[in-house]
C-alpha cells in the first residue's frame, strides 16, 4: 500500500479505545483515492461492533490489523483509517503523535 501525502507528515492518531490499543493501531485517515493497494485488498477480513459505524479490516491469513472504513455514508465515507504499522518502511517511534482518549467516548 502506498498513501499520499506521506505518513511522516504526520499527525498519526493513537488511540487508547479497546480495539485501538489490542491491535496496536497508529492511524493515519487518508483520502481512498490518495491510496494505491498494491496486493491483498480483495483478502481483507471485515469486523464490525458497538454501533457498527467502522468495518475494522484484516488480514484473514496471517491477522494483520490493516485499519478500517466508515459504513456510515454520512461519516468520513471519503477516507480509510490505515495503521501505519503495516507499512514497510515507516519508524513508528519517529512518528508526530496525536493522543485520543477513545476510552473515555
Amino acid at each position: 500500500m502506498k498513501l499520499s501525502p506521506p505518513v511522516e507528515d504526520g499527525p498519526v492518531t493513537s488511540c487508547n479505545c479497546s480495539i485501538c490499543a489490542t491491535n496496536g493501531y497508529l492511524m493515519v485517515y487518508p483520502l481512498e483515492s490518495n491510496i494505491t493497494w498494491i496486493s491483498g485488498f480483495d483478502s481483507m477480513t471485515k469486523y464490525t461492533f458497538g454501533k457498527q459505524r467502522i468495518a475494522h479490516t484484516f488480514c484473514s491469513t496471517c491477522g494483520t490489523s490493516i485499519g478500517g472504513k466508515s459504513t456510515d455514508p454520512n461519516f468520513f465515507a471519503d477516507n480509510r483509517a490505515v495503521n501505519v504499522r503495516t507499512l514497510k518502511g515507516v519508524d513508528a517511534d519517529a512518528l508526530k503523535l496525536r493522543k485520543v482518549n477513545g476510552r473515555a467516548s
